[in-house]
Parts: structure tokens; sequence; C-alpha cells
């Protein structure tokens, strides 16, 4: 009997430990300050604190918007996440080929997900038809990662609503500026060119997104194709294998193609002197923490030989001590893709010495960062915005800057999910 009462008092002082525990860390995370951060480990702003009205209260949008700020901000987050992974790089699919499908909260685009979209009359077909594609985030290869050997890469969902909003609110710019070019430039990922079938079939083909993309924009705007392009360069060094995003020499194949459609010769690669810089682990390391990559880091490749230029604010402070689209500090950081024009703002503009009469607006996600410094070679003056942060109506931008073209680059991944839309939309609300 007594043993019986001794193994009930230590059953029940488990579970008080347990709960202390529990209500220990909610209630310190509720009174923790909860400022706005970027995750690096997912490439995406935190979330805010939802406002809480009558419309989001009942709609139930707004307990799972809390959810989320309350996950972003538990207590210690970001070590319990390193813990997670270690966990979960035991699950997936492993095989014999050093293959697995990893778990990945994170975006690139690190936008609002617009549930009046997703959620519209095309998500409101029949679930359970084993074709549908892209009408619900309830996707069976959503929020994951394919490790592939010594890389991992996202997997893209068609989601044809989101596809849909994204070209009509670029059609109302192409109508609202009707004397300025407007163009988009997406590009496609790395699983897109992975040559083992059986694994990239996990993914859906971008090159249907991007048929997609072009279908729904009107005659006005010019889809600028990149893909054969990429697609003949495969066996390059056109992608990192430890970050989700391009390498510069990607980018430079872009360019190329950019610059034809703009009437201008492109440079070839023997006109730029290329340094390579070793031991960039990216954003898809940091999500996965594999051994693998850590053991195969990348190299972060810089084109040089670009016409004079001037990064700085709107205002005409330079970003870097010599103010150039290249900031040499970040090739010392962790977050070396950073060279790029110093990694994602909120706005800048660049000015180069050349006489094309040409100033291009480009509305992006990171993608563009590699890109943009090729974008000196075709344009006097370059605005840059990047919609994740900047919210203002940019019209007045437009006009006082005399923009005579407007370049979109996304990447095809955009589309996974309905958000992007909305945040070019808010620019010309």
């Amino acid at each position: 009997m007594f043993n019986h009462f001794k193994g009930f008092k230590k059953r029940h002082f488990n579970i008080i430990v347990f709960l202390v525990l529990v209500m220990g860390f909610g209630i310190i995370g509720l009174f923790t300050p909860k400022s706005e951060a970027y995750i690096a480990s997912e490439n995406r702003m935190s979330q805010t604190l939802p406002p809480l009205t009558k419309d989001s209260l009942f709609s139930g949008n707004y307990f799972g918007a809390f959810d989320q700020f309350y996950s972003d901000h538990f207590v210690m987050r970001s070590k319990w996440v390193a813990l997670s992974q270690v966990v979960k790089k035991y699950e997936g699919i492993p095989s014999k080929d050093n293959v697995a499908l990893i778990d990945f909260a994170g975006a690139n685009v690190a936008g609002e997900i617009d549930e009046t979209h997703t959620s519209g009359e095309a998500a409101s077909k029949d679930q359970s038809e084993s074709d549908s594609k892209g009408q619900s985030l309830e996707l069976q290869n959503w929020g994951k990662l394919l490790a592939y050997e010594d890389k991992v890469m996202e997997i893209n969902q068609i989601n044809e609503a989101a596809i849909e909003h994204y070209t009509s609110v670029i059609n109302n710019y192409a109508d609202r500026y009707k004397d300025i070019q407007v163009s988009v430039l997406m590009p496609p990922t790395q699983i897109e060119f992975l040559e083992d079938e059986d694994y990239k079939s996990l993914s859906d083909s971008e090159r249907e997104s991007l048929d997609l993309v072009k279908k729904g924009l009107s005659d006005t705007v010019d889809f600028v194709d990149v893909y054969d392009s990429l697609k003949a360069h495969q066996d390059d060094y056109i992608y990192f294998r430890t970050d989700h995003h391009w390498t510069q020499r990607g980018a430079f194949y872009a360019y190329q193609v950019l610059s034809q459609h703009l009437g201008v010769t492109p440079k070839t690669l023997s006109d730029f002197k290329i340094d390579a810089y070793p031991g960039y682990l990216g954003s898809l390391y940091n999500a996965s923490q594999l051994e693998v990559l850590k053991d195969n880091p990348d190299v972060v490749e810089v084109f040089r030989g670009l016409p004079h230029n001037q990064m700085m604010s709107l205002q005409g402070d330079t970003y870097d001590k010599d103010g150039d689209v290249y900031i040499e500090s970040y090739l010392t950081d962790s977050q070396m893709y950073g060279i790029f024009c110093g990694g994602d703002r909120a706005v800048y503009k660049i000015e180069t010495q050349n006489h094309s009469g040409r100033k291009i607006l480009v509305l992006k996600d990171s993608y563009a960062n590699a890109l943009i410094p090729f974008l000196t070679e075709l344009a006097d003056e370059i605005l840059v915005i990047d919609p994740r942060m900047y919210d203002e109506n940019i019209d007045s931008l437009v006009s006082d800057e005399g923009i005579t073209d407007i370049l979109f680059i996304n990447y095809v991944l955009v589309n996974r999910w309905d958000g992007y839309g909305g945040l070019y939309e808010k620019l010309i609300q």
C-alpha cells in the first residue's frame, strides 16, 4: 500500500512539474516583448500581433494569425527549432540515395497570405479530387524541402488562384502606367532541372507555373522568359546547394535574356572578372542543419567589372563607404548572399553613368538581389522596392523619378501561396 501511495505521489509530481513548465513558458511568453524580427533560419519576418476585429474573430482568421504570432515569439524559439531539426533529420523518406523530405516553415517571400484568394472560387472545388493542384494549403508536400545528395531544394506546388491574383495585379500596373513598359522576369528553381525524375516528380512542374503566369498577363506586359537559358546552363553553377537562391552566375544568364528584350547587346562571361568566395552556408542549411551541407559549403561568385554606380537611399545617403551595389562586408558574414545590394531593403536607388535614357523600377523578392547589379549595364537609374517592407503608394515616386520601365522580379515559387499579389496591390492603392 505504501508503494502504491509512493507511486501515486510520483505520478502526480511528474504531472505537476509538466504543467508548471508548460504554463510557466506560456506565461513568460505572453509578457515577453514581441517586436517584429527577421527569422534567419526560415528567411522571413516574424508574425506581428494581429488586430482583433469582428470579421477576423468570427471568420476564425484571428486565432490562426495569433497562433503564428505566439509561435514566432515563443521563449527560446530558435533553440527549440534547432533541437527539432536534429530530431527531424531522422524522419522523412530516407533511402540509399541519401534523399529525404524535410519540414520547412519558412518562405522566401515572407509575405502575408491573403486567405480571401486561397479560399475563393478556385479553392471551393472538391478537395478530394486527386488531380487538384494548389487549391489548398493542405497539400502533400506543402512546407517541405527535398534533400537530395549534397543539396536541398524547395518544392513547387501550383496554386492557380494565387497566380491569377498575381497576374491580375501586374495587369493593373500596365493599365495604370500606360506610358511605361511593364515586364515580368520569373526564374525557376533548381528542382526543376533535377535529372532524377523519381524525386523531381515530388514537385509540380515549374514550366507549367510559368506558362500559367505568361497566359494570365495582358499583351502589354512583357514576359521575360529565362527558363530556356537557365536550362541550357543547368550544369553550370547557377544555383546554390545550401540556399534557396540562384547564384550570380544564374542571374547573369537571366541578364543576357533581359538585355535582348530591351534591345541591348549583352556582355559575355569573358567581359567580367569573377571572384569566388568559399564557405557559404545558406538559408536551407539553416533550415535543415544537414551535416552533408555543412561539409560541402557553397561558393559565392561575384562578377567584377560593372559600370561605376552609386547605391543610396532616396535622401542620397550611400549604404557603404564606396556606395557600390556590392557590399563587401557581407563576405565575412554568415549571410554572404547579402553582398548583392546589401540584402533586402525597403527602398533604395542606384545611379550609374550610363546615358541610355532608361530608368527602371524594380519590384522584387530576394532573388532579384543577384540580378540587380547587372541592371547597371542597362539603365541610368534603378529604383528598387521590396513590397514586404515598403507599403506606401508609389505613384509620386514613379513620376518624380521619371521611370521608363517597371520590372517585376520574383522567383517562380512566389505563387505557391497568395500573398505577393496583395503586397503589390498595396503599392498602388
